[in-house]
């Protein structure tokens, strides 16, 4: 197990991907290493989805797994609607700061 990814994960340990690890040790490391940077959704799409259309595929005890934690991944990351209101929160607060000292 690797804890990095353990600790990460926090409450959703259960999401921890055994049966991935034991059959494909280097995708864990790499989801180990990606976690919770702009590049892993880009990961999960790239190991997820064929765009070759010549691979075998996962096992679907792995592909639960990893579809699994795709979608946590996903329901992590912070909505586009949020993003944009906290950019406009700020711009409108540093601009009244500013009017606030002329």
């Amino acid at each position: 197990m690797i804890e990095k990814l353990a600790n990460m994960l926090g409450e959703a340990s259960n999401l921890y991907p055994h049966k991935t690890e034991a059959r494909y040790p280097r995708i864990v490391e790499k989801i180990s290493m990606l976690w919770g940077t702009v590049g892993m959704s880009r990961y999960f799409t790239e190991i997820l989805f064929d765009d070759r259309g010549d691979r075998e595929g996962f096992p679907p005890e792995v592909m639960l797994e990893l579809f699994a934690l795709s979608n946590f991944n996903e329901s992590t990351k912070p909505s586009r609607s949020a993003i944009e209101s906290a950019w406009k929160s700020n711009e409108t607060d540093r601009l009244d700061r500013f009017r606030d000292k002329t």
